[in-house]
């Protein structure tokens, strides 16, 4: 008796393991999706930050010794050669797709006599880069953000023989630069 009340038991348990499995395997896979999409906007928030902390530190020397002329899309312009050439510095820094980062890199320019990229002077570089799932799942949630990041330095040292002038890339769209950002 006791052994055919343990089977008839153990054959109402089968089924139930299926139930549980088809409860928990969407929520699990929704978690994985997550942890995917959460992690690679992340990755680009700190891939942004990085590239704009080693572009500020750039333009703060960049008349002692310039980024290599380099190439890259540029929204906006046009700029000079060594505008391009610190925007374009930038966006390898981010590492991220370079069509969709955004540049702004500005001084003061009012109130200074001569140059007004100087010594001392503050120089501030702002990004931005659109967020997105890569998964597809959190669309709605991640493709709406702008990842940014701003970083202002003061200019170590200068050379009359290169110029530097305030430049600021059109920003993404359905987005504006911050007013921190803004041209002076």
């Amino acid at each position: 008796m006791r052994g055919r009340l343990h089977q008839r038991l153990r054959r109402d348990e089968d089924g139930q393991t299926l139930v549980e499995f088809a409860l928990v395997t969407p929520l699990l896979v929704l978690v994985i999706f997550a942890i995917i999409d959460f992690s690679w906007i992340m990755f680009s928030y700190i891939s942004v930050r990085q590239g704009t902390s080693a572009t500020a530190r750039e333009a703060a020397v960049v008349q002692t010794d310039p980024p290599p002329t380099a190439s890259c899309p540029i929204v906006g312009g046009p700029f000079s050669a060594t505008d391009n050439s610190l925007i374009c510095y930038a966006k390898t820094r981010i590492g991220l797709d370079a069509s969709q980062t955004r540049v702004s890199i500005w001084f003061p320019t009012s109130g200074c006599s001569g140059a007004c990229y100087a010594s001392g002077a503050p120089v501030v570089v702002c990004t931005q880069y659109p967020g997105s799932s890569q998964t597809g799942l959190f669309a709605a949630l991640l493709n709406p953000i702008v990842l940014a990041s701003k970083v202002e330095i003061s200019i170590e040292n200068t050379d009359s023989d290169t110029t530097l002038l305030p430049v600021q890339e059109t920003p993404l769209p359905g987005s504006t630069w911050p007013a921190a950002c803004q041209q002076p």
